[in-house]
């Protein structure tokens, strides 16, 4: 059931995003839009994944781990951040979800099992937190790389406008002063 649910709502992102891809015209409200499509497939997408995890966790001995289910949220975690640095207030809702499903498997293996503190249920929690930790740390550097990136690429836009506008006066100059000169030679020659 779950597998159905996240391959509608992947269809369903998939069309939101060849929607915003077909938008001729680029008004504030088209951009509003578009950023509620993305903001919506990216709440359904998570939830779906969250909670097919979620599920498969609940059928597992919670003694014995969730490799499976962690290892699904912490890729979907990696795979958003590496893909969804350039629109962080999508990225933190995206990760919020995801951190809140790894967080709930864990938590729920110590609420059912009531483990000792030196029982491998503990150490999954606390292997976990480790992870989520990785997983910040992670997101902040994409982040940090992707506003580098974008701060070399707007100055090279900016020395780009500088050349050519430099080239333009160079231009003007040389037809100014070849016209300028011309006018006595001819006179002179004349």
């Amino acid at each position: 059931m779950f597998c159905v649910l996240v391959l509608i709502v992947h269809a369903t992102g998939f069309s939101f995003f060849l929607n915003i891809l077909s938008g001729r015209s680029w008004t504030r409200a088209d951009v509003r839009s578009a950023m509620f499509k993305i903001y919506v497939g990216t709440i359904f997408s998570s939830i779906a994944i969250s909670m097919f995890a979620i599920a498969f966790a609940l059928q597992q001995n919670p003694e014995t781990g969730h490799f499976m289910p962690m290892f699904m949220l912490v890729s979907a975690s990696i795979f958003a951040t590496m893909n969804n640095h350039h629109f962080p207030p999508v990225l933190a809702t995206r990760l919020a979800i995801y951190v809140s499903a790894i967080l709930f498997i864990p938590i729920h293996a110590l609420f059912i099992t009531s483990a000792p503190l030196n029982s491998d249920v503990w150490l999954h929690f606390f292997t976990v937190i480790f992870v989520l930790g990785f997983l910040v740390e992670l997101a902040r550097e994409f982040i940090a790389k992707y506003n580098h990136s974008l701060k070399i690429r707007l100055d090279l836009e900016r020395e780009h406008q500088q050349t050519k506008a430099a080239y333009i006066a160079k231009t003007e100059f040389l037809g100014t002063v070849s016209h300028e000169l011309r006018t006595p030679l001819t006179s002179i020659k004349g």
